[in-house]
């Protein structure tokens, strides 16, 4: 099955979620868009809604060699990374996780998990159904 390249971000402790927290404020590398975009099998528009960047915004980004992501960018990037992981955990199959996370879900107004990981309040919405589907509560 696999992880997430991202899922390095990943560290439960709260000193990891602190090391996590620090290379996100100091910008993390471009090369992270690129692994989770592939991982994902996302498509650059994906990528970009979720980022809340034009596609324009991340290609230029991705041509700097030294290329890092501002706070906001990196901190989007990793709530995907995050719920991506969870989603493999969940079900078992990241290409189940991927299919989900595009598919409209009935416990998330018919909207799709990856639309609404624009914002914190939509992440956590996402999060916790997820958690529902893990213990076994129909959502």
């Amino acid at each position: 099955m696999g992880t997430l390249h991202s899922s390095a971000l990943m560290e439960t402790s709260a000193h990891s979620r602190l090391d996590i927290a620090e290379r996100i404020e100091a910008g993390l590398s471009f090369s992270a868009v690129v692994e989770t975009k592939r991982e994902l099998g996302l498509t650059d528009q994906d990528l970009a809604d979720v980022l809340d960047v034009s596609t324009k915004t991340l290609q230029r980004i991705g041509s700097r060699p030294d290329a890092r992501l501002s706070l906001t960018v990196g901190d989007r990037l990793y709530r995907l990374s995050r719920v991506a992981s969870f989603a493999v955990e969940v079900f078992g199959d990241r290409q189940r996780a991927r299919e989900w996370l595009r598919e409209p879900q009935f416990g998330l107004g018919m909207r799709a998990p990856l639309h609404l990981l624009r914002t914190d309040a939509g992440t956590q919405e996402v999060w916790d159904l997820l958690g529902r589907i893990q213990y076994g509560v129909y959502s």
